[in-house]
């Protein structure tokens, strides 16, 4: 996967986060309970298929381990085998995920080339929605 695609997916997956968590925060302050978005949960769904087809179930749990924990904390490392801080910026978590977790080196075919630009573009859609 290209870096650009990759974290542009990461970037989208990050904003869909937080805008659930906004949501289920503004209704948990005017009804009593506890609320779980579940708007765009296909759409995510979609993109861990899709991440985990490339970079394999243990991949895909790197990529969620910085998204929803790592989460720009500077206090969440991770390290490998070596003692070394690793996956600190996207930059390094795609250079690792390529080098280390990639299931498949030959080129995608042109269909899953053409559905993933599809579904890039309809979550970029839906974060467009969402912010007017």
């Amino acid at each position: 996967m290209k870096k650009e695609t990759f974290k542009k997916i990461l970037g989208l997956m990050k904003t869909s986060s937080d805008q659930g968590q906004k949501f289920c925060e503004a209704l948990d302050n005017m009804v009593d309970g506890s609320f779980v978005a579940k708007y765009d949960e296909h759409l995510l769904t979609v993109v861990q298929l899709l991440f985990e087809e490339i970079y394999g179930i243990v991949g895909y749990d790197w990529i969620s381990w910085f998204i929803y924990e790592k989460d720009g904390r500077k206090d969440m490392k991770a390290q490998d085998k070596n003692g070394k801080e690793i996956c600190r910026n996207e930059n390094e978590l795609w250079k690792m995920l390529e080098n280390e977790y990639k299931v498949n080196s030959q080129e995608p075919t042109a269909i899953a080339v053409k559905q993933s630009k599809k579904w890039i573009k309809d979550l970029e859609k839906q974060q467009k929605k969402k912010k007017t």
